[in-house]
């Protein structure tokens, strides 16, 4: 796992200074509090410290002190964590890595990657044809050749079945293309057709009522 950038350009310790009125508003003035040990935390109010940082360089440190401008350093926070509390004496405030636009654009891709993989087996769902894989770049091989191992990296699935369509047997390719594994036909009789598309010596028929 990658660990992630903290520290943007508007991460500072701050604190109230003197009160100040500006037209019909009374406030503080803020202070950019300098030389601050910041701490960061799993939690707003509790949780546990982070202690796993690094700096810049690569060394090991569980905590970072605020510059002279009260700004606090970038610093690399522990494993896969995107989001930290940080601590400077008063309450926690959430800090979120600033190198967070690589992820997001891988996973935006992956997602409608996805995306398109699913809307590719619809028609697959509708009409039971493979044929209607062709084109989908990932899944097209099962269209061409009837072998689930044209599959990349997908583990062959079980047992095929052929189901009786009204009062015909449709061929073994249309639902069962992988030759080298049995089918299962469910249907009434008369039994499926042996050769020329439809059973295989090995293949299995379940007569049910019609």
């Amino acid at each position: 796992m990658a660990r992630h950038l903290f520290g943007s350009i508007a991460d500072y310790v701050v604190a109230p200074g003197d009160s100040l009125t500006v037209g019909d508003i009374t406030g503080s003035q803020t202070l950019l509090v300098p030389d601050t040990v910041v701490t960061f935390w799993t939690d707003a109010t509790a949780g546990s410290q982070y202690t796993d940082l690094l700096d810049l360089t690569s060394a090991a440190i569980m905590s970072v002190t605020t510059d002279a401008n009260g700004a606090i350093p970038q610093f690399y926070g522990p494993d896969s964590v995107t989001i930290m509390y940080a601590d400077a004496g008063g309450d926690r405030r959430a800090v979120v890595a600033v190198d967070l636009g690589a992820d997001i654009t891988t996973n935006t891709t992956a997602v409608a990657s996805l995306q398109g993989s699913v809307a590719a087996l619809a028609p697959v769902a509708t009409s039971g044809a493979y044929s209607d894989l062709s084109g989908v770049p990932t899944l097209a091989a099962v269209a061409s050749s009837g072998s689930y191992t044209d599959l990349s990296n997908t583990p062959p699935p079980g047992m095929q079945v052929v189901e009786k369509v009204g009062g015909s047997w449709p061929l073994r390719a249309t639902t069962a293309p992988d030759t080298a594994r049995t089918a299962r036909w469910i249907g009434p009789a008369p039994a499926p057709p042996a050769g020329s598309g439809y059973a295989l010596d090995r293949d299995m028929w379940e007569d049910t009522v019609a």
